[in-house]
């Protein structure tokens, strides 16, 4: 219930300020849509629960370990993907900077 509510948030806040084509698939099934579109141009998939606190601090560094250590899979063009992973990195470091 905790993650679900801060994952929502999270993907809310992602969505309003880039408007994303990626969806966030979780094990159970759960969609949640980074913006408006037909077709996602990338999945992001999480295996376990443990990359969701990665996620919600999504760093490069962060997103490349949970998909090192196989915690989420990817589907897309590489393109798609590094252009995303970098918006949504940049996002989060826009809100910590806001934050200060």
């Amino acid at each position: 219930m905790f993650w679900d509510k801060k994952l929502a948030q999270w993907v809310e806040e992602a969505k309003a300020k880039a408007n994303l084509p990626a969806r966030l698939v979780l094990s159970d099934g759960q969609q949640h849509d980074f913006g408006t579109f037909a077709a996602p141009q990338v999945a992001l998939k999480v295996n376990s629960a443990s990359a969701l606190p990665l996620l919600l601090e999504p760093s490069l560094d962060n997103l490349g370990e949970a998909y090192v250590k196989g915690k989420i899979d990817i589907e897309g063009k590489l393109s798609d993907i590094i252009n995303i992973g970098y918006s949504l990195a940049r996002s989060s470091e826009d809100a910590r900077f806001l934050s200060r």
